[in-house]
């Protein structure tokens, strides 16, 4: 299991490694292996990506055997295809790690803010911070399991945390990196746990094992990874929005001082957009739809057709629209919401999406407030921060997550 990055005291021991990062989405499936050095870069040297099979009507249970599936089938790949490659371009290398990065509907997320006051100065050790780590995760698996999930994708509903983050520390009221051995009256704490269903969790172990025995997998959520690699690409941001649009569903989370507050999930992703031109126009398949979407946002689309399908696409932008709106409406009520919005989608649909929220000019806080401004992430911005030898295929939520796994495991 992932270890919180709060009890990584100690730098990582390895000068360099190689690892298995595999992204886990609610539309496709993505795999990459790649190199990790000390004060390097990450060196992607194989990757590889599996669409899900576009479902003319959603179904929970599918969908999990659809991605149980397809992972089988991804690691397979990498194991006969990737692993000759790597080690031909990277002798004498070990693979030491499997990372598994999952976002919605695969975990839930919650953030809690917690505070503490003291009778009289108190020596903070690492044996206090663990035990609320343990009190707090046992809390929140306890909430879901007593309270069910709507979207289980276990049978039994039973849930463990898998990754615990510390966001942010407050001693007396001050912001501190590392407060081991600090006397302080008041502590707060901003904690993020994530907790994914316990069947899903052996299943997936299970299939790792089958091609790569004797590694057991790190799990990591989208929300936290996409907080830290856009902490770390907009170090100046300190509140925003994060939209992460998947195949079939959109998470959306709110950072607040540099601390991820809120996170929420809705069922219209990608292939929403897919499914309604399947049903409006008669005769042609996901595969046809998904080239009239990219060649009508490229301006190509016969003019013919053009009328009928800015139709149908403008009434699937309206639809996305208003469940965004919704989804952070109660956000709203609570506390004024960042302006600027991160868009992580893919190169070939994240401008699309980001253009759509800021020509909408949203203002969640009524027409007198500043519009959402949305920017879409692409895989240029990580140019200085990973290196991709595999040609032209460029895979931006592998590249992500080696940003990620390189702050996590040498620069932490």
């Amino acid at each position: 299991m992932s270890k919180p990055h709060f009890f990584d005291f100690f730098k990582n021991d390895k000068k360099s490694f190689g690892a298995i990062l595999i992204d886990v989405a609610s539309g496709s499936l993505g795999a990459a292996l790649v190199v990790f050095r000390e004060q390097e870069i990450p060196r992607i040297v194989f990757e590889v990506r599996e669409q899900f099979p576009i479902q003319s009507k959603l179904s929970r249970h599918t969908l999990l055997l659809v991605m149980l599936e397809t992972f089988d089938k991804v690691t397979k790949i990498v194991a006969e295809q990737g692993i000759p490659i790597f080690l031909k371009k990277e002798k004498g290398v070990k693979f030491e790690k499997i990372i598994v990065q999952f976002s919605s509907p695969w975990h839930i997320s919650t953030t809690k803010s917690l505070n503490f006051n003291f009778e009289k100065p108190f020596v903070i050790t690492s044996n206090f911070i663990k035990d609320i780590l343990q009190h707090e995760s046992k809390s929140f698996v306890s909430s879901i399991n007593k309270d069910g999930i709507e979207n289980s994708f276990d049978s039994q509903q039973k849930y463990l945390v898998a990754e615990q983050e510390i966001f942010s520390i407050l001693l007396n009221g001050y912001p501190i990196d590392f407060p081991i051995g600090r006397q302080a009256k008041e502590l707060e704490m901003s904690l993020f746990l994530s907790a994914f269903p316990i069947g899903i969790i052996k299943r997936v172990q299970k299939l790792s094992d089958k091609y790569f025995s004797g590694i057991e997998p790190d799990f990591h959520s989208s929300v936290a990874v996409y907080f830290d690699v856009l902490k770390g690409l907009f170090p100046k941001e300190s509140s925003f929005m994060i939209i992460h649009i998947s195949g079939e569903t959109t998470d959306v989370s709110i950072v607040k001082n540099e601390a991820v507050t809120e996170s929420v999930s809705f069922p219209l992703g990608r292939n929403f957009i897919v499914r309604k031109l399947v049903n409006e126009i008669r005769g042609i398949t996901p595969t046809v739809a998904l080239s009239m979407i990219k060649t009508n946002a490229e301006g190509d689309t016969l003019p013919k057709l053009s009328t009928k399908l800015e139709s149908i696409l403008s009434q699937a932008e309206s639809d996305w629209i208003e469940l965004f709106v919704d989804s952070i409406h109660d956000f709203s009520k609570n506390f004024f919401l960042p302006v600027k919005v991160f868009i992580i989608a893919g190169d070939d649909m994240a401008p699309t999406f980001a253009d759509l929220i800021s020509k909408r000019k949203l203002a969640i806080h009524g027409s007198v407030m500043p519009t959402i401004s949305a920017e879409a992430i692409g895989m240029s911005l990580f140019d200085k921060f990973v290196e991709n030898r595999q040609g032209d295929r460029h895979d931006i939520f592998l590249s992500a997550l080696a940003f990620f796994s390189q702050k996590l495991y040498f620069n932490n």
